[in-house]
């Protein structure tokens, strides 16, 4: 899992994952941890992981 912050009340939480079909995704929460509890503002499913990532990936 990484996550990433830029000082300000949204975090950003993504982790990679693999589908049966060897398909690479990536999930991504943005979270206002301002509020109590921490708020889930958006949560999405990306095949453009490289777009997004910023380690590398091992291939499929």
């Amino acid at each position: 899992m990484y996550s990433e912050s830029d000082e300000n009340e949204i975090v950003i939480y993504q982790s990679v994952f693999r589908k049966d079909t060897n398909e690479t995704y990536l999930i991504r929460v943005f979270v206002n941890q301002i509020k109590s509890p921490d708020l889930a503002i958006t949560a999405y499913r990306t095949s453009k992981v490289q777009k997004y990532w910023k380690d590398e990936i091992e291939p499929a």
